[in-house]
């Protein structure tokens, strides 16, 4: 998954007045589906209030709302770092920008309520640690509701099908810019359509132009499938497919913003 540093909605922070979490309030977890979002919640009884709360969106969205979070101190409503731990592993869910792109890294961009299942599956409480202060909670019951918050993961947040691959990523700009200049084609339109395997690789490469030299044909092609990364197609039914990503490369206003004009043009 793409993963996105935006640790907390603050639209769907709930606050309560704070008051004392412990592992031995009575473990009440449930599943609730709001503001697009599939939410793993915890009240200690059944008249306590929301405790915690994490909830899953797409791309890598997540909030936390519940009385853990307490009442805000800073004039700006914000808060500072928030962690989890269970056992020897942790979880960072709020910190600086370079710490949580480096935690995405760690687990590979795995969704970090996906990462919470993980470390807390099997453990009978965990620790969230708001701006220095703990809060253990129970998670003796949190793998009762397992299966039910992977149904509304499912049926709200997994990808719709079919569409056809979407490009995720693409590093080769600077490498498909030198070939253009060298090919002189900085002042024209290129359509190109890539064929893309069900693991999101490209495999061929189709150029709307029929240049009279094949060399060049090869030489545009190479970084489009060299350095383009995609989702894979999804068929109706959500599962990955063989596809094809269809687009189009302005040369002359493309190169032009970076700098690739010929020496003549500067």
């Amino acid at each position: 998954m793409n993963f996105k540093a935006i640790a907390l909605a603050l639209g769907s922070l709930s606050l309560f007045a704070p008051q004392p979490a412990s592992a031995n309030d009575t473990a009440d977890w449930k599943v609730a589906f709001r503001s697009e979002m599939c939410a793993l919640e915890h009240y200690p009884d059944p008249e306590g209030g929301l405790l915690f709360a994490l909830s899953m969106g797409m791309d890598g969205l997540y909030s936390m709302s519940g009385i853990v979070f307490g009442e805000y101190t800073e004039p700006d409503g914000a808060l500072d770092r928030v962690e989890i731990e269970a056992g020897d592993k942790k979880l960072l869910l709020l910190g600086p920008a370079s710490e949580l792109s480096a935690a995405a890294r760690q687990r590979e961009n795995e969704h970090p309520v996906v990462e919470f299942l993980s470390i807390t599956d099997g453990q009978s409480e965990f620790t969230v640690i708001v701006d220095g202060k703990a809060h253990i909670i129970s998670s003796a019951t949190l793998s009762d509701v397992h299966a039910e918050f992977g149904d509304c993961v499912s049926a709200n947040l997994a990808p719709k099908g079919p569409r056809p691959p979407i490009v995720t990523a693409f590093d080769g700009v600077h490498a498909l810019g030198r070939e253009a200049a060298r090919q002189r084609l900085l002042s024209q339109n290129l359509d190109f359509t890539l064929s893309v395997d069900a693991n999101g690789k490209p495999t061929e490469c189709d150029l709307a132009y029929d240049f009279r030299r094949k060399a060049t044909e090869i030489a545009i092609c190479r970084p489009l499938l060299k350095y383009m990364k995609f989702e894979p197609a999804i068929d109706e039914n959500g599962d990955p497919v063989a596809g094809t990503y269809k687009s189009t490369i302005d040369f002359n206003l493309w190169m032009t913003q970076r700098g690739y004009l010929e020496p003549r043009f500067r």
